[in-house]
């Protein structure tokens, strides 16, 4: 039996459990592989769409966790050291998703109206922004955006490993500074290249709609994602492993079982998918509210169960309700100028 750098002995039953989920998933992604091969000589289109929706979710796990490890180290303290080496784990697989995003790049033009010469010719909105999305200029900054990620990422995971190896105070110190100066910058440049992929790869679906606010919705989808991710693969973790001992008794008394945090998920696609549905209704002002409605509960799930507000103090709860208060307040101030728009 072997050793690894950190003093650990692997575990049997535990590899055991790793080479059977990985049997499967294998038998999961060749099926699926087979079935898109076969819908595709049908309906190449749908194929393309569908590709689309799974890889922003599957890169959004592994930029969201990026982000959370860039906030980890520039924030310090204890709060991430349970999820530290899952995220790490994690980080790694945008090397993947940039081999790929060669299917889309390929498929340009079946799924981007701005792509194609005939629809860009009769169209004086695709015609001014031509500049801006072009097929050249969309995979110059395809090719940009996953540089500057998988460089990111390869950066934080060695000076990692380099932390990991060294035994001296003062060079694990130094270490931790440059993980953490290079958090700062991280983000920001995390959040911009982000946001312009948003705007690239899912707004310019519909060239003639744009909302400065897209890139974010993508963003907090993606840290969202990726922090359920981690959690749920801690929870699983956490009993077989040495994570168990990294996690309090404050942690454990809160935790979920992973039955419980898979339900939430669930839940929360759901909900999702009935927050694209009303998009499709037409119901007037109603439609609005129960848009809010339905984003209200997902909010209220993500807090009660993924941060743990059902288990905080009163005066957190008070924090909370004050700041689901302002937000309220806001949205009755801007529906009422909306609706009033009218008279006069």
């Amino acid at each position: 039996m072997t050793t690894n750098q950190n003093g650990f002995h692997p575990d049997a039953a535990l590899t055991a459990h790793f080479d059977r989920f990985q049997r499967l998933a294998l038998l999961v992604g060749g099926g699926g592989l087979l079935l898109g091969l076969i819908v595709a000589f049908f309906n190449v289109d749908l194929v393309l769409r569908g590709y689309l929706v799974g890889y922003l979710f599957w890169l959004g796990i592994s930029l969201g966790s990026l982000a959370w490890f860039l906030i980890y180290h520039l924030t310090g303290g204890a709060w991430g050291v349970a999820i530290r080496r899952i995220l790490e784990a994690a980080i790694p697989l945008t090397i993947l998703m940039a081999v790929l995003l060669l299917p889309l790049l390929i498929g340009l033009p079946r799924l981007y109206v701005w792509a194609q010469a005939d629809v860009m010719a009769d169209d004086t909105v695709l015609q001014n922004k031509q500049p801006y999305l072009n097929i050249t200029f969309f995979i110059i900054r395809a090719v940009i955006y996953f540089a500057l990620w998988i460089g990111g990422a390869l950066l934080l995971n060695r000076w990692s490993r380099e932390q990991e190896a060294t035994v001296q105070p003062a060079a694990r110190e130094a270490i931790n500074l440059r993980l953490r100066q290079f958090g700062g910058p991280g983000v920001a440049l995390y959040g911009l290249t982000m946001t312009f992929a948003a705007f690239d790869w899912t707004m310019s679906l519909e060239p003639h709609w744009y909302s400065s606010i897209y890139g974010v919705m993508i963003i907090a989808g993606q840290v969202v994602t990726a922090l359920a991710f981690a959690i749920v693969v801690l929870a699983w973790l956490a009993p077989r492993t040495v994570l168990g001992r990294v996690l309090t008794q404050h942690h454990a008394e809160h935790a979920m079982t992973p039955r419980g945090y898979f339900l939430i998920y669930l839940a929360l696609l759901v909900l999702l998918g009935l927050t694209v549905a009303v998009a499709y209704l037409h119901l007037g002002v109603w439609s609005v509210l129960l848009a809010v409605s339905i984003a209200t509960i997902k909010a209220l799930l993500v807090m009660l169960y993924f941060m743990h507000l059902r288990h905080s103090s009163r005066l957190i709860w008070l924090f909370a309700a004050m700041g689901f208060g302002w937000l309220g307040i806001m949205i009755v101030l801007t529906m009422s100028d909306y609706m009033s728009r009218g008279w006069l």
